[in-house]
C-alpha cells in the first residue's frame, strides 16, 4: 500500500472510533457526523485505491459511490443501500432542521458506517 492510501485508511479509522466513542455520550449528532466521515474517507480510500491521486471535494457519498461504481461495478450491489441510507444524515448534522439526532439515529448510522468501512477495508487487502 502507499503512504498516501495509507492516511486515508488511518483518518477513516479513526472517525469511525470517535464515532463508537461519542455514543457513549449525548452527543448523538456528532457521533454521526464522524460515522458519515468514516464512511466519506472509506470511499475516497476506494477511490486512491483504484489509482486516483485527487478525491472529489465533496461530503456527498453518493456522488463518491458513483465514481467507485466506475472504478469497479461491483461495488453497488455490496454497499449501494447502506451509502443511499446513511447520506441521509448528513443534512441533518450540519444544519439544524427543528429535530435532534437521538441514540437510535447514531447506532443506525455507526452500523451503516461500520459496514462500508468493513467492506472497503477487506476489498483493499485482498487485493493488495
Amino acid at each position: 500500500m502507499n503512504r498516501y492510501l495509507d492516511e486515508w485508511l488511518f483518518l477513516m479509522e479513526t472517525d469511525l472510533c470517535a464515532a463508537r466513542e461519542l455514543m457513549k455520550s449525548p452527543l448523538f449528532h456528532i457521533s454521526v457526523y464522524h460515522a458519515h466521515q468514516a464512511a466519506e474517507k472509506a470511499l475516497k480510500s476506494l477511490l486512491i485505491f483504484h489509482g486516483d491521486r485527487k478525491v472529489p471535494k465533496t461530503h456527498a457519498l453518493t456522488q463518491l459511490f458513483i465514481e467507485c461504481v466506475k472504478k469497479d461495478p461491483k461495488l453497488s450491489e455490496a454497499l449501494e443501500l447502506a451509502v443511499i441510507q446513511l447520506d441521509e444524515f448528513l443534512p441533518r448534522t450540519r444544519y439544524p432542521k427543528g429535530d435532534r439526532l437521538d441514540h437510535d439515529d447514531a447506532v443506525t448510522a455507526m452500523e451503516l458506517s461500520d459496514e462500508i468501512v468493513k467492506f472497503v477495508s477487506q476489498y483493499i487487502s485482498e487485493r493488495c
